[in-house]
């Protein structure tokens, strides 16, 4: 039987701008309490993102997931398997060397085992999303959106959602926010 969040360990990613906690919630891939650069409660906080396989054409939940930390770094892996079909993320929060934590999340993608179905990574969010200048964004007031920024890969934007083409095995996008 699975943990429930009473019983897991989060795993934190954030620079000083930017912060969220990975592992805690179903699926262990959900982004829990996205903040920055605020640090301030409701509603400074955006909601939870998190992201499924949608294999020819049906989302589906994975049989097994776990989550993990690379000893001595600042990241967090996720890996979530469907039969044979496995979808990895690698989360960090960057740290320029020559201008300081910028306020963002990097979410890289990776979908082994697929060689014939059609894959595609959903992302799903609590709060609703909507298109600003061309991108998918959480908005929580005039000055404050959190914004899903595609880095690599095939990204369709739907109503409120964001579906990443998997046919080349990854991609990548980027959460920032500001004020």
């Amino acid at each position: 039987e699975r943990p429930n969040f009473t019983q897991r360990g989060p795993f934190a990613i954030g620079n000083g701008r930017m912060f969220t906690f990975i592992g805690l919630n179903d699926p262990v891939n959900s982004m829990h309490e996205l903040v920055g650069p605020i640090y301030d409660n409701d509603p400074r906080f955006f909601g939870e993102v998190w992201h499924n396989l949608e294999i020819d054409g049906q989302i589906v939940d994975c049989d097994k997931e776990w989550v993990a930390r690379p000893r001595g770094t600042a990241l967090a892996i996720t890996r979530g398997d469907v039969g044979d079909i496995s979808l990895y993320t690698l989360d960090f929060a960057p740290i320029p060397h020559v201008e300081g934590p910028i306020p963002a999340i990097v979410r890289l993608f990776l979908v082994t085992g697929h060689d014939t179905q059609a894959v595609r990574v959903v992302q799903s969010t609590y709060r609703d999303i909507e298109e600003v200048e061309g991108s998918l964004a959480e908005v929580l007031d005039d000055e404050r959106r959190l914004v899903f920024l595609p880095w690599e890969g095939d990204f369709t934007i739907g109503e409120s959602s964001l579906a990443i083409d998997m046919s080349k095995g990854r991609a990548a996008m980027v959460l920032a926010t500001g004020y």
